[in-house]
């Protein structure tokens, strides 16, 4: 299979002794790799509140400023992540945008190995998430995460109130 091939010949992916793979996409090959994982990340579209529809994520995706991740199984593709580089003045961090998928106790750790460590080869301090409440079961307890802040969207419009 194509897609198999451009994994293994181009993607920066940390080899495990399972059969479940995590790897980054190359921006060249999100145009292949984006049908078989835009319906992974159209929930979580929806919890932008009108931010980013999914051609948005697309055209981040392939401009190379938002990073895409794969985790296939088998030739199955069970979820699909999108990250930023964030430069703040005094850090630089990872930034987690965008998850779907399923099975996520089965990828998480993996996923989050990769992570570290394509954060450390970019010179970050840190990865960031912005998310759901539930994210601090799966992430925050099981990973010595710190909740920093909280982030809130005040209506401006009557209508939006």
């Amino acid at each position: 299979m194509q897609v198999n091939r451009l994994i293994k010949e181009n993607i920066n992916t940390e080899l495990y002794d399972s059969e479940l793979k995590v790897s980054m996409v190359l921006p060249e090959h999100i145009s292949i790799f984006w049908p078989k994982v835009r319906d992974l990340l159209k929930k979580s579209v929806k919890f932008t509140y009108g931010r980013y529809t999914l051609d948005d994520i697309y055209d981040v995706l392939v401009s190379g400023e938002y990073q895409l991740w794969v985790v296939y199984e088998k030739n199955e593709f069970i979820a699909a992540l999108a990250t930023t580089i964030t430069q703040y003045p005094q850090r630089k961090c990872v930034c987690i945008h965008f998850i779907g998928g399923t099975e996520l106790s089965k990828w998480k750790d993996k996923f989050l190995f990769n992570l570290r460590k394509f954060a450390r080869d970019m010179k970050c301090d840190g990865i960031e998430a912005t998310g759901r409440p539930g994210w601090i079961k799966h992430i925050v307890n099981q990973n010595k995460a710190k909740v920093r802040f909280v982030t809130f969207d005040l209506p401006i419009h009557e209508e939006n109130a």
